[in-house]
């Protein structure tokens, strides 16, 4: 099924848009939620929490990609339920070792929670990514953004683990470097 019917059917209220979400994306959304928690129980939970979320903004939203606006539901929902259980002590496993090597890239005083350009900074790599070649830009956010461990990005698109890595901590570096050009080292 479509997306805009899929859509469609969220607007006029029809229960079977669930249904037809989870059987188009469910592996997915769950994947990404694993893969952030390190967990498939709760990703189970979030899977299902993103689903009513989904039910209970469209309407009034009309998004032009379902798979897109759940994705960023499911992993806004998954970092909320992160934050919680740090609070708690328990922090999944993929998510504090890729915040550990993205914060290579940030200056150290940058704190991007209560900093006020914190939205220039996401302009920044936002603007840094659009000049990567496609195959980089792909592992880096499979990797930052959907917290892909770098095995299962070497999987997917077969190649070596190592390339992976040597992909990422040259870019990484690269980011690093654009961010430094501008200003937010000093």
């Amino acid at each position: 099924m479509e997306d805009n019917d899929i859509i469609t059917e969220f607007e006029q209220r029809n229960e079977d848009a669930l249904s037809h979400t989870t059987e188009k994306y469910g592996k997915t959304i769950h994947k990404i939620a694993e893969n952030i928690l390190g967990n498939t129980h709760d990703a189970d939970e979030i899977r299902n929490d993103a689903l009513m979320k989904l039910w209970s903004t469209i309407p009034p939203q009309h998004p032009r990609s379902l798979f897109a606006y759940i994705a960023v539901i499911v992993r806004n929902i998954a970092y909320d339920k992160c934050r919680a259980d740090k609070r708690k002590k328990r922090y999944g496993e993929q998510v504090q070792i890729a915040l550990d090597e993205f914060s290579e890239c940030i200056p150290s005083d940058f704190d991007v929670e209560g900093h006020t350009d914190s939205r220039q900074l996401s302009s920044e790599i936002q603007a840094f990514l659009g000049t990567l070649p496609q195959s980089s830009r792909i592992i880096f956010l499979q990797r930052y953004w959907a917290m892909m461990p770098v095995a299962d990005i070497a999987e997917k698109y077969g190649i070596n683990v190592n390339t992976v890595k040597t992909t990422l901590r040259r870019t990484r570096e690269k980011l690093r470097i654009h961010l430094a050009k501008e200003g937010f080292y000093e």
